[in-house]
This record gives structure tokens, C-alpha cells and sequence, in this order.
């Protein structure tokens, strides 16, 4: 049995042979340089595509990042009107509170220069009354400007009783006047009697 072997032609021999073998033929400066520019060219390359990277997310958070600012400035406005109300309806309420502080001590001043009930009908009873008894004593406080007032209901014994303490009323320092009506004077006796006696009833 008989093996053939297959010649390639003659004129393609040389180039079988080359490509066979791929020898890199370039000297070994010259292949080193290649390389540089090879990986130099591929390091730009990632620059490149880092650099747009960078610019891409900036340019896609840029209306994110505004709009976190402008939030942030409204936050502040916001604060800033809220401490102003507080601070305004805080000092109204101190002013307020003055007002009636204010007003409060006004109204202790003017009873603390008022005669209680119980001192006024101490003076009143204290006034010399021989021949009278008094039923009832009803006490009226100032007001207005006008002096206090007292409505004195009482039995005099003799019509010289009740004129003798309608006069010692009169002389007392913390009375103004004293109202009795004359037609009380008509009997001689056992007079019933109502009086009005205005002053200041203070010692």
C-alpha cells in the first residue's frame, strides 16, 4: 500500500514556512515602544471614559443637588418665620400678662386705701348714742368718686336723743353728711328712725 505525500508547489514552499513559524521580526527597542504606545493609547482611553463617567453623574445629580438646596432654603424661611411668630405672640402674651399684673395691682392699691365693712361700722358704733338702739346698719363701699355710704335703721327713746346723735355723727371726722328726715321729728317718743350718713368711714 502506498502513502502519497503532498508537495506544496515551489512557489508558495517559502510562505508556508513563514507563516508556520510567526517569528516576530522587529528588534526588541522597537517592539517595547509598540507596547508603550499600545497600553499608553488604552490608558487614555480610560481616562477618557472615566472623564465622561464623571461628567454624566454630575450633569444627572446636578437637579437632584438643586433641589436639596432649595428644600433646605425653605426649611430655613420656615424657621426663621415660626421663630418670629414665637417671639411676637410671646411678647404679647408677657404685655398681656402686665396689663393685668398691672390692673390687678391697681384694684389691691385702690382697696388697700378703702375702708373694710367691718372698720366702718367700728367707727359708726363707736359714736356716743344715749337714748338710741340701732336695728340695722347697711354699708355701701365708694364708687365713682362718691364716698361710701351707710343707711343706719334704729329706736330713739326721745326726739332729744336722736338730734343729739344725729349730732355727734356729724362732728365725727370720717363723716360728710348726715340725711334724717324731719318728719321723724314729729313724735316725742320711741322714734323709729332711718338715717343716711356718707363719708369716708376711714379713722
Amino acid at each position: 500500500m502506498h502513502s502519497h505525500l503532498r508537495i506544496p508547489p515551489p512557489s508558495v514552499l517559502p510562505f508556508v514556512i513563514m507563516t508556520a513559524d510567526c517569528t516576530n521580526l522587529l528588534p526588541t527597542a522597537r517592539a517595547r515602544a509598540v507596547r508603550r504606545a499600545y497600553f499608553m493609547r488604552l490608558a487614555i482611553v480610560a481616562v477618557w471614559g472615566l472623564a465622561i463617567l464623571i461628567a454624566v453623574h454630575t450633569l444627572l445629580s446636578a437637579p437632584a443637588y438643586l433641589y436639596l438646596q432649595a428644600k433646605e432654603a425653605q426649611r430655613q424661611t420656615a424657621l426663621t418665620e415660626l421663630s418670629q411668630k414665637l417671639a411676637a405672640q410671646q411678647d404679647q402674651v408677657t404685655s398681656q400678662g402686665l396689663v393685668a399684673l398691672n390692673s390687678e395691682t391697681a384694684f389691691l392699691a385702690g382697696l388697700s386705701q378703702k375702708p373694710s365693712v367691718s372698720a366702718a361700722v367700728r367707727l359708726v358704733l363707736g359714736v356716743p348714742r344715749q337714748g338710741v338702739t340701732l336695728g340695722s346698719i347697711a354699708y355701701t363701699a365708694p364708687s365713682g368718686g362718691k364716698d361710701a355710704s351707710m343707711i343706719i335703721n334704729g329706736i330713739a327713746s326721745t326726739r332729744g336723743a336722736l338730734h343729739a346723735y344725729q349730732l355727734a355723727l356729724q362732728q365725727t371726722p370720717f363723716v360728710s353728711s348726715v340725711n334724717l328726715p324731719v318728719s321723724v321729728f314729729a313724735k316725742d317718743t320711741n322714734i323709729n328712725f332711718t338715717m343716711t350718713v356718707t363719708g369716708s368711714f376711714a379713722p
